[in-house]
């Protein structure tokens, strides 16, 4: 009664509420007034629906739904104002603004007690948020509360207080995110990561399942984009398009009664059981009495169980029948579940639709019926779908390879629900391991099949090799024995060293290695048998450098050139030859060991030197970066 006696009163002074009927609102401003749009989203998800009538009113702005009267509250220039159905625009109280802060952003709290605005402006050349103001609606005198912002700096356009727990959202226009902002305090408690899909948004609210949207720019400057957010992840996705609203600000009217329907399992053979859930979201802060619940099922579907969760309500239609009818519920505020179980007889495969709806609804909040939505779609109050299989076959034979010692897992899962095999086993997933021809027989809910496996062996062996021994420097090339029984081979090799193989996918690459070696080759036949096995090489680091104790450099081809020799492979840093007196007669560099064509002639300024005996050092580097130096004596002879 007391509810009836506040909204009469607002009949009395001339403003009568809106019906709430989960739309939303949003304000297109021009110049010295606003038009106030109410929409909501196409059942298809594709554009928005707008409903009658497009208010021409003044400026809309910082603008929130107030469940306790059903009016929409905003703020312009220093005052509160109403707004109601009928775009009547009454100012009820003024505010003590803070100078130099701009307040785009407002709503009102959930149990309708507070209207909550947030102000900003330049800080040290970031506009962020700087404080929330609360008018208190309750108060004869509007009792006006300034809270500082704290914690991480945000800059929104508008917020949005959740309907279903109270908690107060923001979007962060600087950085694309939501925020949840403790409206007892100002501090921002909660951001989310940003999201890309998060452009400018001048409104920002919930629908009456609690799920929360925006409106505005997401690549158009017409600012006329609708988009869902995730709550609790941040996450954001474009639903459609709508009239360009300038930035202006939006809201919606959440406390209503809705109605939800899903399906589980979403999927299901004829023949078979799936579970219903009603979920009723009562956000009107009353008992409603008088209510309806509503589903007629497709054809061939029958109603098995029922929960007793029925609102006080008699269902008049229900187990035994294809229709789900009750009647006189008295659903309370909050957020209720019914269950169903319902049988899918014996019909054909497709995908099945159907629709609940509740009914005895008053007008005050959305009139008479409303229809459930799937709350697995984007789109608002569409039906919820159930997908009917079918095997599609009697028989079905399929081949495949057992790789010796492995163990091959025949999985039938995918095919039906109950399984027989050959041998008594009822499971699924049957393991293999010999070939030969095996059967299960599969039952999904009216069909019934046979599955045929036939299994043949295949192996691949990559014979053992000794280990390879080479001296530093050397190279050596693989030659794997590998018996196959298959029509081809790929071959896999893994360089440890990462360079020091001639190749990585050929059956006999080289090796070059600097230090002791494990290459691994796995072999795959075309079954995808496979076999791996290392092959090893040793490395000899001896340093064998070898240089004549004698040359004679007489132009006769034959010992005519003073150079070093050895096995394997370096570089000569340099090579010095020295008199008996210590004089540098030669001095040679960076030249390859075993090269005759670089080495000492026995000549000094390109004049033969005399016949005797001269002393050399010289600084080899090897392969693997080591140096070392050697010295000796050498006999000229002319």
């Amino acid at each position: 009664m007391s509810a009836w006696l506040f909204f009469h009163a607002f009949w009395v002074n001339g403003q009568v509420p809106f019906d709430c009927n989960g739309q939303f609102f949003i304000g297109v401003n021009g110049t010295g007034n606003s038009t106030l749009y109410a929409m909501n989203a196409n059942p298809t998800g594709n554009g928005l629906l707008i409903f009658p009538p497009n208010l021409t009113v003044k400026s809309t702005n910082a603008i929130g739904f107030r469940k306790k009267d059903h009016l929409i509250y905003g703020y312009e220039s220093g005052k509160i104002f109403t707004l109601d159905k009928n775009g009547l625009y009454s100012e009820i109280t003024n505010v003590q603004v803070t100078p130099g802060v701009d307040y785009f952003g407002g709503d009102v709290s959930a149990d309708g007690k507070y209207y909550v605005m947030v102000g900003g402006k330049t800080v040290n050349g970031v506009y962020q948020d700087v404080e929330l103001v609360k008018i208190d609606l309750e108060d004869p005198q509007f009792g006006q509360t300034v809270l500082p912002f704290s914690g991480e700096i945000v800059r929104t356009f508008d917020i949005a207080f959740d309907p279903t727990n109270g908690l107060l959202y923001g979007l962060d226009v600087n950085k694309a995110r939501i925020f949840i902002l403790d409206s007892e305090t100002g501090a921002v408690t909660t951001v989310f990561p940003s999201d890309p899909s998060g452009q400018v948004a001048g409104a920002l609210f919930f629908d009456g399942f609690g799920n929360l949207f925006s409106y505005g720019t997401f690549d158009s400057p017409l600012k006329n984009t609708l988009y869902s957010i995730d709550k609790n992840t941040g996450a954001m996705q474009v639903i459609a398009s709508g009239p360009g609203s300038g930035g202006g600000d939006g809201c919606s009217c959440p406390y209503t009664i809705s109605l939800s329907k899903s399906v589980f399992p979403e999927s299901v053979y004829s023949c078979s059981e799936v579970a219903y859930t009603f979920t009723i979201h009562n956000l009107t802060d009353s008992t409603l009495p008088g209510l309806t619940l509503e589903d007629h099922l497709p054809s061939g579907f029958q109603i098995v169980d029922l929960s007793q969760n029925l609102f006080g309500g008699q269902a008049v239609s229900g187990i035994g029948s294809g229709l789900l009818k009750i009647v006189n519920m008295a659903v309370p505020p909050g957020v209720f579940t019914v269950k169903m179980t319902v049988e899918v007889g014996d019909i054909p495969a497709g995908i099945y639709k159907n629709q609940a709806s509740i009914s005895g609804i008053p007008t005050l909040f959305g009139g008479d019926e409303k229809r459930s939505d799937d709350p697995q779609t984007l789109g608002q109050m569409d039906s919820t779908s159930l997908e009917v299989l079918e095997l599609g076959f009697e028989g079905l034979a399929i081949f495949d390879t057992l790789c010796q010692g492995d163990t091959l897992w025949a999985d039938a899962s995918s095919y039906g629900q109950k399984f027989l095999w050959q041998d008594g086993s009822s499971s699924a997933v049957y393991p293999i391991t010999q070939s030969g021809n095996y059967r299960v027989h599969v039952i999904a809910g009216c069909d019934t099949a046979n599955i045929f496996y036939q299994i043949q062996s295949s192996f691949i062996e990559i014979l053992e090799k000794a280990p390879y021994s080479i001296e530093s420097g050397d190279t050596v090339t693989f030659f794997p024995i590998i018996l196959n029984e298959g029509e081809t081979i790929q071959y896999q090799w893994t360089d440890p060293l990462g360079n020091s193989l001639s190749c990585l996918d050929c059956p006999n690459p080289t090796a070059r290695p600097l230090e002791y070696t494990n290459y691994l080759l796995t072999a795959t036949n075309e079954h995808s048998c496979r076999d791996s096995i290392y092959f090893a090489v040793i490395l000899d680091k001896t340093r064998r450098v070898y240089a004549p104790n004698a040359f004679s450099p007489n132009g006769d081809g034959i010992n005519d050139m003073f150079y070093l020799q050895g096995k394997g492979t370096a570089t000569v840093n340099y090579l010095k030859v020295f008199s008996r007196w210590g004089n540098l007669v030669y001095d040679g560099k960076n030249m390859a060991m075993n090269d005759d064509t670089h080495g000492w002639d026995g000549t000094f300024k390109e004049k033969k030197v005399q016949a005797g005996v001269y002393a050399w050092v010289a600084e080899l580097v090897f392969l693997n970066g080591e140096r070392q130096v050697f010295e000796g004596d050498v006999i000229l002879m002319r």
